[in-house]
Order: structure tokens, then C-alpha cells, then sequence
């Protein structure tokens, strides 16, 4: 019951997280303004998103997390709501901004929560569990945001997100609630004893510090590119079907939904490839060339037609997803004999929303000033330059006896 709490409200999180794009083309109708500056949201949101979880990562450790949990997302889910009343659209900014801060501490939490209450030998299960919230949150913003626009307002997606938000965060407090008071009654079970021992764990000589920086600055710099390349393509794919190939919003937003769907066995067939074979780095640049080649095939065929615009956006989200896993993969899979799990996990999420951030308004100055085109040959540069980074990075690692020896 614990980990279902859990992951309704990660779930949540997700969908709460990307109603607002996926509300962008009524965003942009409804207060007649450009992507440029409706993007300006999802860049505050998101950069603040990224400072908060650099100082969460620092303070963790002081403050009490069950508390620090339920009081900022009961903020948040309250906060999220409020947009269905605004007017003007820079407070819808300002209360995005406000959930950068709240919203922080999700994942983080529910790990910890998890981790409290359960024995380290279930851990794996739940996080494999729990990435699939990922998907399926994404899907559910959506599939609500499709709903709202077609039969209520796009607004009310905002208040529904908000409620449904708020319902999980109590249903995770009452259910920790009951499991830590079962804990407290059960003496019979030592929970005490599933405590990981980090006695044996690597120790990284003090000649090593050079290298150690170099490889959190290479975590950081690939995780920021990825998710560029992540976000850059799904954020803009209503937008995308609704101006190119006039189809109606409501229905490009209910197709959209697809596309994170096909993400699940797109990144289940990469981790088991990397199972059977391993070589993450280069499968992730080949899968990297792919994704340029396609990127470049659309720059010279984005408007043919409907079909076609739905089948080549499905494909560059099957192939950014297992990108995406693939880095993902290499990150934390490789690099754990020398850097402990929470902060690789600070850098990628820290990097990641900064790329985030960044790709929302470059996104929408580029197609604003110089049309889908010439947007989709940025992120083909973009990708191509990433492709050209693993490999080099590859290499280098690869020749550093010193780094190659704990990866």
C-alpha cells in the first residue's frame, strides 16, 4: 500500500507538472501572445525548479522531510489550482515559479519515505515501479487537458490537476501514517539490519579529484543536452499538429498522449540490450545519429501531411526516450562505484531542468522569428553536437586508465 501511495503521488507530480505544456496552444490563444513569452513559464518553473533542488540536496539532511513533503505539495496542489482564476499571464508565471519551489522535494521524497519505512532489498522493485509514473502522469495531463479544452475550459484542467494533486498527497500521509505505526508496533521484524553497510564502498584516492570533476562536469553537461533535446520535441507537438496541419487543439493534445506511451517499450527494449550486451555509450550515440538523421529529414518534410506529422513525431519521441534511457543508464549505472546515488541524482535533475528551462523560450524565439523549419534544424545541430559529445566523452574516458577502472 505504501509504494501504491507512492506512486499515485509521483504520478501526480508528473501530470501536474506538464499540464502546462500541454495547455501551450490555448495558452498562447488565449492571451494573444507569442511562444516566446508564453514559454517564459515553463523556463521560471523550471530554473527555479533547478536552484531549489541544489539547496534541498544541501539542507536534506536537517529538516524533516515527511513534513517539508506534505506542507509544499499541499502548497503546490493549492497554488496549481489558483491558475484556473488568473487574467493576466504573468501570474500564471509567478504561481509556476512558486511550484519550482514546491515541487522540488517529490521525487526525492517519496525515495525517502520509501527507503524509511521498507527493507533495502525492495528498493530496485519500487524504482522500477515508479518511473513508469513518469510515463503515465505525462499521459494523464494530457488526456485531462484534452478533455477540458473540448468540453470545459483549458483552465479547468489547472483546478482538476490541483484537486487530484492535493487527494494524493493526503492518501501518502495517512497510508505513511499507518505503516510507520505498524513499524513501531513490530518488534519482531529488525528493520535496523537491512541497513546497507558502506564500510567496503570505493574510496576515490586523493589524486583522483581532477578526475572527479571531470566526471561530474560530464553527468552534468550530457544531462542538460538530453533533456533539451527531450523537452525541445514534446512541448511543441500540439502546437506543432494545431498550426502546421490545422487539426483541432483538443485532438492534438489527445494525440500527444500517445506519444509518452511508446516511450515505455522503447526504453524497455534499451536497458535490456544494455543488460545483454552492455556498450551504453554506444548504443546511446547510434541511437543519437538516428534521431539527427530523422531531425534533419523533417526540416525538408515537417508540412506534408497530417499522417506523416504524427507518425515522424511519434518516432522522434520512441527514439528521444530511449535516448534519454540510455544516458540515464549510463549515469547512474556506471558512475555508482565513485559518486554516491543522491548526488548523481542532484546533478542529472539539477542539469536536466536547467535544460528545461532553456529549451522552453529558445524553443519559442526560434520558431516565432524563424519558423518550424529552421527550429527543427536547431535541434538536429543540437542532437548531432550530443551525438559527437558521448563519443568523444567515450573516448576520453575510455583512455583515462584512472576513470575507466571504476566504470
Amino acid at each position: 500500500s505504501l509504494l501504491i501511495a507512492c506512486y499515485m503521488f509521483y504520478l501526480f507530480t508528473m501530470a501536474i507538472k506538464l499540464t502546462y505544456s500541454a495547455e501551450l496552444v490555448e495558452i498562447i490563444n488565449y492571451f494573444k501572445t507569442t511562444k516566446s513569452l508564453a514559454t517564459i513559464g515553463l523556463t521560471v518553473y523550471y530554473f527555479v525548479y533547478a536552484v531549489a533542488q541544489i539547496i534541498l540536496g544541501i539542507i536534506i539532511s536537517k529538516i524533516n522531510v515527511k513534513r517539508f513533503l506534505l506542507v509544499t505539495a499541499t502548497l503546490s496542489s493549492i497554488s496549481f489550482a489558483l491558475i484556473g482564476v488568473t487574467t493576466k499571464l504573468w501570474q500564471v508565471c509567478l504561481i509556476l515559479g512558486l511550484n519550482g519551489i514546491f515541487q522540488c522535494g517529490g521525487w526525492g521524497g517519496i525515495i525517502y519515505v520509501l527507503g524509511k519505512n521498507l527493507p533495502n532489498d525492495t528498493l530496485p522493485h519500487c524504482n522500477k515501479t515508479l518511473v513508469t509514473g513518469a510515463v503515465f502522469g505525462t499521459a494523464l495531463a494530457y488526456l485531462i487537458s484534452s478533455i477540458c479544452v473540448e468540453f470545459l475550459s483549458w483552465k479547468m484542467a489547472f483546478v482538476i490537476m490541483g484537486v487530484l494533486y492535493f487527494v494524493s498527497t493526503i492518501y501518502l500521509a495517512v497510508i505513511e501514517s499507518k505503516v510507520e505505526k505498524v513499524r513501531e508496533l513490530n518488534d519482531e521484524y529488525d528493520f535496523e539490519s537491512q541497513v546497507i553497510d558502506h564500510s567496503h564502498d570505493y574510496v576515490i584516492p586523493k589524486g583522483e579529484k581532477v578526475n572527479i570533476v571531470f566526471i561530474m562536469v560530464y553527468i552534468a553537461t550530457i544531462s542538460f543536452i538530453t533533456y533539451c533535446l527531450y523537452y525541445g520535441m514534446s512541448t511543441w507537438i500540439p502546437s506543432y499538429l494545431t498550426e502546421v496541419h490545422h487539426f483541432p487543439v483538443s485532438l492534438s493534445i489527445l494525440i500527444t498522449l500517445i506519444m509518452p506511451l511508446s516511450g515505455v517499450p522503447s526504453r524497455l527494449f534499451m536497458f535490456k540490450s544494455f543488460d545483454k550486451s552492455g556498450k551504453i555509450f554506444q548504443k546511446s550515440a547510434f541511437v543519437a545519429l538516428l534521431l539527427t538523421i530523422v531531425l534533419i529529414i523533417m526540416v525538408f518534410t515537417y508540412g506534408l501531411n497530417l499522417l506523416y506529422a504524427i507518425f515522424a513525431s511519434l518516432i522522434l519521441r520512441i527514439l528521444s526516450e530511449a535516448y534519454l534511457s540510455g544516458t540515464t543508464a549510463y549515469t547512474f549505472m556506471k558512475f555508482k562505484n565513485y559518486i554516491n546515488a543522491g548526488t548523481s541524482a542532484l546533478i542529472v535533475n539539477s542539469a536536466a531542468a536547467f535544460g528545461a528551462g532553456i529549451i522552453a523560450v529558445v524553443s519559442g524565439v526560434l520558431m516565432d522569428l524563424f519558423g518550424w523549419a529552421n527550429y527543427y534544424l536547431f535541434l538536429a545541430i543540437l542532437c548531432g553536437i550530443s551525438c559527437v559529445f558521448v563519443i568523444v566523452g567515450c573516448i576520453i574516458i575510455n583512455r583515462r586508465s584512472s576513470i575507466s577502472k571504476w566504470i
